[in-house]
């Protein structure tokens, strides 16, 4: 990988590396090489998806209820939601709807879906 041509130097402290330019070139052309193999083509970290938001109407569509219903559910604490105090607004996360309908089967026989 890289050429013959380094010198180290150490003393208990610190080490000196010498390398020449075609050693320097031929180590950014293999970082770059496994870079770009390793399916990256992007500096940014790998940063998880935000979950899916749905308004109140969108849930009740989504859900197949009325948004009576889901009003019902979300005072009866059946349906996991969130709530902006400073102007009210509700909102409920998709993954969270699913999972509160695989744990709570009598919510499906109200679905229309």
């Amino acid at each position: 990988m890289l050429n013959k041509h380094i010198e180290i130097m150490s003393n208990s402290k610190q080490t000196l590396v010498l390398l020449s330019p075609d050693d320097i070139q031929n180590a950014f052309i293999n970082a770059l090489s496994l870079f770009f193999k390793s399916g990256t083509n992007s500096t940014e970290p790998n940063i998880p998806a935000e979950p899916k938001r749905l308004s109140h109407k969108e849930a009740s569509k989504v859900l197949g209820v009325s948004e009576t219903t889901l009003t019902k559910w979300r005072y009866a604490g059946l349906v996991p939601f969130y709530q902006l105090k400073a102007r009210g607004t509700v909102f409920y996360e998709l993954e969270e709807l699913k999972e509160a309908f695989k744990q709570e089967p009598k919510l499906t026989k109200y679905s229309r879906k």
